[in-house]
């Protein structure tokens, strides 16, 4: 989270023009990387990012920012299960 410019917009949560206006925006945050939509998008994002540095042998950490309500979608289910199945020790869940 340290690259992750712009945080202290988090207080314009829910204004328009701000990086927080609804989904976080990639495009107004500099250091974040994708900009999800769908419940259940960003996981399967961040899990493929986290294979990425393991292949390329890169140590850093990948988080995860997820909502409760996506936490039914079948492809975040999917998605854990890959995660623990390729013991991605450098992906990180946060459930808001």
């Amino acid at each position: 989270l340290e690259n992750i410019r712009g945080l202290e917009q988090t207080v314009l949560l829910r204004r328009l023009g701000s990086g927080f206006e609804g989904h976080p925006n990639c495009l107004k945050l500099p250091g974040l990387e994708f900009s999800s939509g769908s419940l259940g998008q960003g996981l399967g994002v961040a899990i493929g990012s986290a294979l990425d540095a393991r292949l390329r042998g890169k140590d850093y950490r990948v988080y995860c920012l997820m909502g409760d309500g996506e936490q039914d979608e079948g492809s975040i289910w999917e998605g854990v299960m890959c995660a623990a199945h390729y013991e991605l020790g450098n992906l990180v869940g946060i459930i808001d």
